[in-house]
């Protein structure tokens, strides 16, 4: 694995390096090896060999990052007066779950959607004679 000399180049003058692990060499890796197979065994498991569009891969993958940053960066005591572990979600979202908070909507803004809604559908049917 190299790099060309013009890619190099460009790298530097950024101060950009990179250290390459040897060929075949997985556990020089460590944890983000492990995360790879992390995300190797989900695409698998959820996926199997289906190929799917774009759009299907991308949720997927979303959902699977969703998954491997809800996981604790360190040690989980079982005792439960301790502070809840720190995740990647925690730090990237300020909170630990990844799925978009909950969002409750007034009744005026309900109504003005059904009323879209029934719009829509008369639309759908042209002038009524």
């Amino acid at each position: 694995q190299t790099l060309t000399p013009d890619l190099q180049a460009i790298l530097a003058k950024q101060k950009i390096s990179f250290k390459f692990n040897p060929p075949h060499t997985p556990h020089f890796g460590g944890t983000w090896e492990r995360e790879i197979c992390s995300i190797k065994i989900a695409l698998q498991t959820t996926l199997g060999a289906q190929a799917v569009a774009e759009e299907v891969l991308r949720t997927v993958m979303i959902e699977i990052e969703g998954i491997l940053n809800s996981k604790p960066l360190g040690y989980v005591s079982s005792d439960v007066a301790d502070p809840d572990p720190v995740t990647p979600n925690l730090l990237l979202m300020g909170r630990h779950d990844s799925s978009l908070p909950l969002v409750t909507y007034p009744d005026s803004e309900l109504r003005s959607c059904r009323q879209w809604r029934h719009s829509q559908i008369l639309s759908f049917f042209g002038p009524l004679r």
